[in-house]
């Protein structure tokens, strides 16, 4: 899925329709370490917690991070048939409008497995799948924006970040409660209500910080959308480039302004850190700013190695037209994303197991090798049949029949049955 509301054809030939390699190879990067952490998590025992937390501090550009902004890029290239959203095209076309009530859906159904035991709250606890369903309905308003009122959004963001988070937590903190175990019991006053719907921290991608991602990414990124539609090899690479340089200055920036220590917003990052273990031993009494969640200077800094990757791997792909390693399967992981982001969550029917981290990276790694080939196999030999992508496919076919529209910019239509062309 380049963009998991708006797909484009892989088969088509000019700029506009064409995918690009390179949003298929990090969303499929970005899914198998996020399935790698789903399991190391749960499997992990404690002489290899501390490992596993560090890992998560500077690895975390693969998460949620990387997923989100690649499928903004991919929404950004897919809406609107690839026409630019700043001029007066519908901003929601019914399709994409279908295929987000279903990314809510399955979102929610993750949700009520992984976190239907805290009741109410579940809805707020968003995981990486609502968030793009969100985001993506935020996208096309961003478009629609002037390039400096973006701006001005970003400094908002960035200045009210910590007196608003410190607010909304004002009640929590007195209470004594940890802010990411809170429950529904705590919801009683204003800023804990502000809290819960824009700040918590246990939520994979609170909307007020998160926001800085789809902001962020529309203006990187959108003049080389327009290169890329070009078809200008030329004004591609150069905007490729420009990309990496501002990727490296979000790194420094971030460290710069971020590298003081704190416990972080949660209870748990510094009892793991501090756990005395096999690997490794966290030495320092906090974190790093730039490498705890949702703060500002965390969004800047994995935006920056992002534009790094995506810098370096796209010239790669698109410019020189060289393979990496693996290239197909990882790009059908991307691809293929949703479903097994789902398949990662299979790892909480594990809880009461937890091994050596010799034993669980012995068994783990030719699981991903089963994994992404299972994957590689399912996809061209069984068309996807059964997996959350083809379910997409299935149920924007049905609901977009009920509404007496069908689109076949989606669907094969022809005798078959209805197969994913490239979602």
């Amino acid at each position: 899925m380049q963009g998991l509301v708006n797909g484009e054809s892989a088969k088509a030939e000019p700029a506009t329709k064409r995918r690009i390699t390179t949003i298929d190879t990090m969303k499929g990067m970005s899914m198998i370490m996020i399935f790698y952490a789903h399991f190391a998590f749960i499997l992990r025992t404690s002489d290899w917690t501390a490992f596993t937390r560090i890992q998560w501090l500077f690895l975390d550009f693969f998460g949620p991070a990387m997923f989100v902004t690649m499928s903004m890029l991919g929404t950004m290239l897919g809406s609107a048939g690839g026409k630019d959203l700043s001029k007066r095209e519908p901003l929601y076309p019914r399709r994409s409008l279908i295929k987000i009530t279903y990314l809510l859906i399955v979102g929610e159904i993750i949700n009520l497995i992984t976190l239907g035991g805290i009741g109410i709250l579940h809805v707020f606890e968003w995981n990486v799948v609502t968030a793009i369903a969100i985001f993506s309905l935020v996208m096309p308003l961003i478009l629609r924006m002037k390039m400096r009122w973006r701006m001005v959004l970003i400094v908002l963001i960035v200045m009210l970040y910590y007196p608003l988070l410190n607010f909304s937590m004002s009640s929590i903190n007195a209470a004594g409660v940890d802010p990411g175990a809170a429950t529904p019991a705590q919801i009683n006053d204003l800023p804990t209500i502000i809290y819960f719907l824009f700040f918590q921290q246990a939520m994979t991608c609170p909307l007020f910080p998160w926001l800085l991602v789809p902001l962020i990414t529309s203006i990187i990124f959108e003049p080389f959308c327009k290169a890329y539609r070009s078809n200008a090899p030329g004004a591609i690479q150069a905007e490729l480039r420009k990309i990496g340089y501002v990727g490296l200055i979000f790194i420094a920036g971030a460290i710069a302004l971020g590298f003081w220590l704190v416990p972080g917003y949660t209870r748990d990052i510094m009892p793991e850190l501090s756990t005395p273990g096999q690997f490794f031993t966290y030495p320092f009494a906090g974190v790093p700013v730039f490498l705890v969640r949702h703060t500002p200077q965390y969004i800047f800094y994995n935006l920056g190695i992002i534009c790094v990757i995506f810098s370096i791997l796209a010239e790669r792909q698109l410019i020189q037209q060289k393979r990496i390693l693996w290239e197909e399967k990882i790009n059908n992981v991307g691809i293929m994303s949703l479903t097994l982001f789902l398949m990662s969550h299979v790892s909480w029917l594990f809880q009461w197991i937890h091994v050596q981290a010799l034993v669980f990276y012995s068994f783990f790694i030719p699981l991903v090798f089963i994994v992404v080939n299972a994957y590689w196999y399912w996809n061209k030999r069984g068309k996807m049949i059964g997996s959350l992508e083809w379910a997409m496919v299935m149920y924007t076919m049905a609901i977009t029949r009920a509404l007496g529209r069908f689109d076949k910019g989606s669907i094969d239509v022809g005798r078959e049955k209805p197969r994913v062309v490239a979602e």
